[in-house]
């Protein structure tokens, strides 16, 4: 019965099954989550689609395609609807068949683009970040788009360069020229895995490759230009220079050493690299025969060394070279006789299981350190109940045989998801209270409604803005401009992030914990019988 329904239709049943969780255990993940949906709410209550803005700033640090789309589906259902959580994981299931596409390209007629997506669902990385309205989904996509493309004009078909420049284009729109990273080796370093040499000659694939960046510079410069010239010199020199120079030079807050992705992938590509069978496939591969495997290798290989040059790095950013991680698991695999037992990945998440469950048994058995963690006493059962769900999905894995590849891959997908379900629905509500901002947000948005003023201590990444549906900016302010405000504004309020520790003299009209402190929202009076808390 199963395998009468076609893949797509279970891929997307897999997401669904987990983005409704998602969306009914989590909250807006503060900072990024809030961050980013209160610029698409400043976008839409301002009107204005050239410019984002935060807080009632211009926001240079990301371009517009995330805050676009939003916007979009609100014009459809409204602001208050869940479509502004939806845009990132739609992008995470776009990505899954696109990797299919280009599996077609490559290898047309074999079962590649029936196992490589399935291998893409099944990595941690993937099913995390799908989960997020964040950017890199939105990358990954724009990267599928113009690796296809540059598939497609090895085949000989010109309108692969057209497709390469949509890629590009859309992804320098979606966070900047990063889209180069994972597009332009394939393209440049063809000479090492197009063979045989292209029927028109190398000169031609230069013309296209030249002719393919100039159309996505287009794209992305339709938006630019106009964008700084309203925003101003300082918004105009942030969008073309400023990010892009932060992020190779290190001024911006993840700095890594330029090791950090090697290690990190046994995490990214978690439980798919850890299969034992995967190895011997690589070994027996035909890489000098096959360019397509050839054409993997030059994309996973300028991801990781270009991105590793980078002196900031997340694990999230190489999430556009993960398809290529499946794709190329997906082709080694198929061309030798898989089945049987997923013994690796089995005991892979047995040892993850473990180590959950012995997390919950010390954690219960030291409430103490989990209140000076600021940790809710729940949290233990939840890890728990959490790590005994996972340590059973290894003993599935591992015990119970399939009779391909394809069952095997989907299987391991089905898993991985089953255990990030299980982390949202036993581990996330002993945190909810800890990271959701809505009841802070709603106290703010009535103080902005009486005409109040309000203010931040510290930086304010607008994590309110968009919770609280707030048309007001909020004003930042340092430790030592709290009294100076209060003497200009005082019927305003303060919010101010606060050590949980011993309580101050005075008492705060709103208090929630945040993390590993305590959300606290203050008037002058009560803030002002202790001003040494602003000063510390």
């Amino acid at each position: 019965m199963l395998r009468s329904i076609p893949d797509g239709v279970k891929w997307i049943v897999l997401w669904l099954v987990l983005i409704a969780v998602v969306l009914a255990t989590r909250p807006l993940a503060p900072i990024d989550e809030t961050r980013y949906l209160s610029a698409a709410w400043e976008m839409w209550i301002r009107g204005d689609w050239l410019v984002p803005h935060l807080n009632g700033e211009t926001y240079s640090h990301k371009p517009p395609l995330l805050f676009w789309l939003i916007n979009l589906g609100w014009l459809v259902f409204g602001p208050d609807s869940i479509w502004g959580r939806l845009v990132g994981p739609l992008a995470g299931l776009a990505g899954v068949f696109l990797t299919a596409w280009i599996a077609r390209l490559l290898w047309p007629g074999r079962d590649v683009d029936r196992v490589a997506p399935w291998l893409l669902m099944a990595t941690l990385l993937w099913a995390v970040t799908t989960t997020l309205s964040m950017f890199d989904t939105l990358v990954m996509v724009c990267a599928l788009v113009a690796l296809g493309g540059v598939v497609r004009a090895a085949q000989g078909k010109w309108t692969g360069w057209i497709l390469f420049g949509i890629g590009i284009g859309f992804g320098v729109l979606a966070k900047g020229p990063v889209i180069l990273v994972f597009t332009l080796p394939a393209a440049l370093l063809a000479p090492l895995w197009l063979r045989p040499f292209p029927v028109l000659g190398w000169g031609r694939w230069y013309v296209g490759v030249v002719g393919g960046l100039l159309f996505g510079a287009a794209i992305a410069l339709a938006w630019a230009v106009p964008a700084a010239y309203s925003g101003g010199a300082e918004y105009g020199r942030a969008i073309f220079l400023g990010q892009t120079t932060e992020r190779v030079a290190g001024n911006m807050s993840h700095g890594r050493p330029v090791w950090f992705y090697l290690p990190m992938l046994v995490a990214i590509l978690f439980p798919l690299l850890l299969w034992d069978r995967l190895w011997p496939a690589l070994r027996a591969a035909p890489w000098r025969a096959d360019r397509g495997l050839r054409f993997l290798l030059v994309w996973i290989g300028g991801a990781v060394v270009i991105l590793s040059a980078f002196t900031d790095k997340q694990p999230h950013y190489i999430l556009p070279a993960v398809p290529a991680f499946a794709l190329l698991a997906g082709f080694v695999l198929s061309s030798l006789p898989v089945k049987g037992r997923l013994r690796a990945p089995g005991l892979a998440w047995i040892t993850l299981g473990i180590v959950l469950i012995g997390a919950a048994i010390w954690g219960g058995m030291n409430p103490v350190r989990l209140t000076r963690a600021s940790l809710p006493d729940s949290l233990p059962l939840g890890v728990g109940i959490t790590g005994s769900i996972v340590l059973v999905l290894g003993v599935v894995l591992l015990m119970r045989a399939r009779d391909d590849l394809r069952a095997m891959a989907s299987i391991l997908a089905g898993v991985t998801v089953a255990a990030l379900v299980a982390g949202h629905l036993f581990i996330v509500p002993a945190l909810h209270d800890f990271y959701d901002l809505q009841p802070a947000a709603d106290e703010v948005a009535r103080a902005q409604g009486a005409g109040r003023p309000v203010a931040y201590v510290g930086k304010y990444h607008a994590q309110f803005q968009y919770l609280g549906r707030l048309r007001q900016p909020i004003d930042a302010l340092e430790r030592n401009e709290v009294r100076e405000w209060f003497t200009a504004h005082p019927a305003g309020i303060l919010i101010f992030a606060e050590r949980r520790a011993a309580p101050d003299p005075g008492t705060p009209i709103f208090r929630q914990p945040f993390r590993s402190r305590e959300l606290q929202i203050w008037e002058r009076d009560e803030a002002l019988k202790s001003p040494e808390r602003f000063l510390r």
